[in-house]
């Protein structure tokens, strides 16, 4: 029996790493499916909603399969399952990237097309990933359901804790040190791992009866008045788990001022605090002898009051306090900062100041919801496996109200403000069932009426979270795709700053953004016909607008990803009374595009004279899919005969990776990087007879721009780097390694060191 519970004990470690390897998936599986259907929130939400298709069926099918068989053979469907991911994963870059994306294999025409082709390629190993818990709920039978019930807690527990870890190490350590698919055959390789020790274990042949026992009983599944009761609270406990993540995200991304690794330490900060809530959820069972209905009302309840009154906190303390003074500076400053303290704080300190408790009680609600709803040990694989599936139903319809109608009509205050209301049905139900007395139920409506009274309006809440002190001084338009915004007459020029997700992009008005006046000015005015050309990114407009300088120029492609960014300029211009924005945005020649541009680009017939990327900062998300070989080569093949790719140059790589590609190129003031596949010339002085033409000095001056000043000194340094011969480096970007995006954590040890 001691070496059967030891063997046993094996199966801890072994969904500890099989949470891991999915978050490893999860991850880098995204990244691969953008490059099918681009990047934009919609596509994003469709991966996730797929993603999450799958979980829920599995776990509908692994609780079936799981109160049919007998326990040892639970662990036998379980190590299959892990066997089958490996098998994906291991061949998950040839079915996304090299068969989906590369060659087109399968092509999608509307949202439903690509949701089922999304669903039909995820389908195998998120079903697998979903069969996990229903099933290895069943691989042990203990004395009682109360202790049952803390097994399925303790999986629960390590399985998460697996997967906050899978989340944190792989977008802040694997993916920049061996890259999406080595980090994707590692993953693999765990699985292979589970099988393996699972293997071991269904081997033991020192199981009591018990554990052999078959999961016979009453075959049929006995729906009742209480298992409809946790499915509404299941379902109600998605609904409210993912819409807070979202809008938590949606504020850190914004506070942090977005990296690519953002993502995988919010959320694996958010796991973590799941999954120590849950292992604090079984020792509670395990030793109170408490209410547990009460207890799981009551924290249910807590989670709204807490979640109001953190960003209440943050949002007072944004005007009055002076030791945090330099971190709501930081939400308002353009760049994004490496300082330790700042790191620290907006990193770990942001984080868990909002979402650490109220995700710690959705762990150990978890566990206590497990210690009621368990009562028949022949039903408890069909009851996880349901009430987990009907949980998923409530994520995708949570995911899917925040993002198209929470941040597009409501906002996320309001969102927030209308969230929270749910907390009245906990304060019903614990009444109702008399868990509360009247007196303490007017107590807790009231509380939550007040909060939510003195919850500030969407302005007043950017107002905080962008570090404005002075009512009145930005302008902010948000939507599924981002929040944009124009922060009005910052720093010493009075200059007006464009940030996307709390960024800084830009400067307006444009005459006083000599960088995005040089960055569109220069390669238009330097090749000799660019009637075709491609923008990817419109940002502030000033490059679109410099791009425009050139009066042989008959159409311009814009491509922008982020809906609202047009409506946020215009807001801008009708306020400061500016005409150049409307003309660059009303121009008849400008066609702006709300589309992936690598995307459109490479999947449309049309060919240009000029491919420009807007500048675009390297460690930015998704920044690695607009500064890689593949990209590069994609954009090279979109080019007419003597056409020209621009680039910023953010970087020594980028340039390296620029030079795999284009056979002909120039570097203008280590600044600019011009490509091409036939030899082309860059000639200062036609370049200075071009800025005469007189449409050219009429186009710049309505803006008062002046062109000489932001790109005469730049052209003085005109380089070419290569002329003829492709160099072959190995250090450069690729869509399987983007070693520029995922650089900044050398930059933060640098700081350290320093």
């Amino acid at each position: 029996m001691k070496q059967s519970n030891a063997k046993y004990s094996l199966l801890y470690p072994i969904f500890f790493i099989s949470g891991f390897s999915a978050l490893l998936y999860q991850v880098v599986w995204q990244r691969w499916l953008v490059f099918y259907i681009g990047i934009s929130s919609l596509s994003i939400s469709l991966i996730v909603s797929a993603f999450m298709a799958g979980l829920g069926l599995g776990y509908l099918l692994g609780g079936y399969i799981a109160d049919r068989t007998k326990t040892i053979n639970a662990i036998i469907f379980f190590i299959l399952a892990e066997l089958g991911i490996g098998i994906f994963a291991f061949f998950s870059k040839t079915i996304i990237y090299n068969l989906l994306y590369e060659k087109s294999m399968i092509a999608t025409n509307g949202v439903f097309q690509t949701y089922f082709v999304l669903f039909v390629v995820l389908l195998i190993p998120t079903l697998l990933m979903g069969l996990s818990l229903p099933l290895l709920s069943k691989s042990i039978r203990l004395n009682d359901l109360k202790k049952q019930s803390q097994f399925i807690g303790n999986l629960y527990f390590v399985n998460t804790l697996g997967a906050a870890f899978g989340a944190i190490v792989s977008g802040v350590f694997l993916i920049r040190w061996i890259g999406f698919q080595n980090t994707v055959l590692l993953g693999a390789s765990f699985n292979f791992l589970c099988f393996v020790l699972g293997f071991y274990i269904s081997k033991s042949n020192s199981l009591d009866t018990h554990q052999l026992e078959k999961n016979t009983g009453d075959s049929s599944f006995s729906w009742d008045k209480k298992l409809t009761f946790w499915s509404i609270q299941y379902f109600i406990a998605g609904f409210m788990a993912i819409c807070f993540e979202i809008l938590w995200f949606r504020m850190l991304d914004v506070t942090i001022k977005s990296m690519a690794m953002t993502f995988s330490i919010v959320l694996g900060i958010y796991l973590f605090s799941m999954a120590i809530g849950s292992k604090a959820g079984v020792r509670f069972i395990k030793n109170s002898n408490s209410n547990l209905l009460k207890t799981y009302l009551t924290g249910q309840y807590a989670i709204y009051i807490y979640s109001l009154i953190s960003i209440l906190t943050l949002i007072y303390f944004s005007n009055n306090s002076v030791s945090l003074d330099y971190l709501f500076t930081y939400f308002g400053n353009y760049e994004m900062s490496f300082e330790p303290k700042l790191i620290l704080t907006i990193y770990v300190g942001l984080p868990i100041i909002l979402m650490s408790i109220p995700t710690f009680i959705m762990g150990f609600n978890f566990s206590v919801s497990q210690a009621i709803i368990q009562d028949d040990f022949s039903q408890i694989g069909r009851k996880i496996g349901l009430l987990q599936f009907i949980n998923i139903l409530g994520c995708t319809l949570g995911s899917w109200l925040v993002t198209l109608v929470g941040f597009n009509f409501l906002g996320t205050a309001t969102t927030i403000k209308m969230i929270s209301l749910i907390g009245f049905l906990y304060v019903f139900l614990l009444r109702k069932n008399k868990l509360l007395s009247s007196l303490n139920a007017l107590i807790f409506s009231g509380l939550l009426i007040g909060l939510i009274y003195v919850f500030p309006n969407n302005s007043r809440f950017w107002d905080a979270f962008l570090g404005i002190k002075e009512q009145g001084k930005i302008i902010v338009e948000e939507d599924d795709t981002a929040l944009s915004s124009i922060k009005l007459d910052s720093g010493h020029s009075l200059q007006d700053i464009v940030f996307i997700n709390g960024l800084g992009q830009s400067v307006l008005p444009y005459r006083k953004d000599s960088i995005h006046a040089a960055l569109g000015s220069i390669p238009s005015l330097i090749h000799p016909s660019p009637q075709d050309i491609a923008i990817i990114g419109l940002g502030s407009g000033g490059t679109l607008y410099s791009m425009s300088g050139n009066p042989v120029t008959e159409k311009i492609n814009c491509f922008e990803v982020i809906r609202n960014q047009k409506n946020v300029l215009l807001k801008y211009a009708s306020l400061k009374n500016d005409s150049s924005i409307i003309n660059n945005l009303n121009n008849p020649k400008v066609h702006l595009i709300i589309q992936d541009g690598r995307y459109h680009i490479q999947n449309n017939d049309l060919k240009y004279d000029i491919i420009q990327a807007d500048a675009l900062r390297p460690r930015s998300p998704y920044a690695g899919n607009v500064y890689s070989k593949e990209y590069f080569l994609a954009l090279k093949k979109k080019l007419k005969p003597h056409g020209i790719m621009a680039s910023w140059k953010p970087s020594e790589r980028v340039a390296s990776t620029f030079l795999t590609v284009f056979p002909y190129v120039y570097e203008i003031g280590d600044f600019v990087l011009l490509g091409s596949n036939e030899p082309f010339e860059v000639n200062k002085k036609q370049f200075e007879l071009q800025l005469q033409n007189s449409f050219t000095k009429n186009h710049f001056s309505k803006a008062n721009i002046d062109i000489n000043k932001a790109t005469l000194g730049i052209m003085q340094k005109i380089e070419v780097l290569q002329f003829g011969k492709i160099k072959e480096e190995n250090d450069i970007n690729t869509d399987m390694f983007p070693k520029d995006e995922f650089n900044a954590l050398n930059l933060i040890l640098e700081k350290l060191k320093n």
